[in-house]
């Protein structure tokens, strides 16, 4: 301070495609095995011996704001035959003709990349969001949706769809102008004249890619306003002040600096400092969003 189908060409689109980063929890239980499957076994042999199926599907929020982080759900996976490999869960977020990836990640289970062992599995914290910068087609618009979850088995060239659960869900209009959705100072005693302070930002862009955005600081005490740091954000291997859509995360410092751009002098006691997000268009610089923290001065 970034990012779900009946038959047809949303189907295909569903099965194709398939993320491989995942964030969860694990947890899996045992039960006598019976058969395994693997890669390569026919889609009429997966659907008849598979017994690989979704248990349960838990969302953190039905509501969903459209070009925004989103929500997390849970999922409970149960397997009574052998262990199956390349197995991916996938989600589609549906509204009307408009289909969308929302997100997708092979299984970790404990068992190796992909594998779901005999047993149950419940992976937490996976992404579900409404994205129109992602794959699919189609715009989505405040209103009833729809977010499909599939249990996918990829061969490296076919997918099996092995379970699938459909969730309403309700979209809602989101913020459309970058924002500062997270900020966190390694510590909020700052010495006048000293040392910088350390500090993390997240910004969310919910819309297109844009260049020159800025990060600026500013020590606030009373009347006195003194400039305390900033920098171009700096978002991964994009080039310097590009915010891409979706999440970017950095770090960088502050300071409480008497000599600082601004006016007045600081003094030790209760202060504010104020995280500002700008972008500047080459003529006038547009204040984005702005994250204020209460922090404490102390003499040197």
């Amino acid at each position: 301070m970034a990012p779900s189908v009946p038959g047809g060409v949303n189907r295909r689109f569903r099965q194709a495609a398939l993320a491989l980063i995942t964030v969860g929890t694990i947890a899996c239980g045992t039960e006598p095995a019976t058969s395994s499957l693997q890669p390569g076994d026919s889609p009429a042999m997966a659907k008849s011996k598979s017994k690989i199926s979704i248990a349960a599907i838990v969302l953190a929020s039905s509501t969903i704001a459209i070009n925004n982080p989103g929500t997390t759900y849970s999922i409970t996976m149960k397997n009574t035959d052998g262990p199956g490999s390349l197995i991916v869960v996938q989600a589609v977020m549906e509204q009307g003709t408009t289909s969308r990836a929302s997100g997708g990640a092979n299984v970790q289970c404990g068992a190796g990349n992909g594998v779901l062992p005999h047993g149950s599995c419940t992976l937490d914290n996976r992404p579900a969001f409404a994205d129109e910068f992602v794959g699919g087609t189609g715009t989505f618009a405040p209103g009833p949706a729809t977010l499909i979850i599939t249990l996918n088995q990829f061969d490296g060239t076919t997918t099996t769809e092995l379970d699938s659960r459909s969730i309403p869900v309700t979209l809602v209009a989101g913020p459309t102008t970058p924002y500062i959705s997270n900020l966190s100072l390694a510590t909020t005693t700052l010495v006048i004249n000293g040392p910088s302070v350390n500090y993390t930002v997240s910004v969310w862009n919910p819309g297109a890619s844009e260049s020159l955005d800025v990060v600026q600081g500013l020590m606030n005490q009373g009347t006195t306003s003194r400039g305390a740091n900033g920098r171009n954000v700096g978002c991964g291997a994009n080039p310097s002040g590009t915010l891409p859509h979706g999440n970017c995360t950095f770090s960088f410092n502050t300071v409480a600096q008497n000599t600082g751009g601004g006016s007045g002098t600081l003094v030790p006691g209760p202060a504010t400092f104020r995280l500002e997000l700008l972008n500047f268009d080459g003529t006038n610089t547009m204040l984005r969003d702005f994250r204020e923290v209460a922090v404490t001065l102390t003499s040197p």
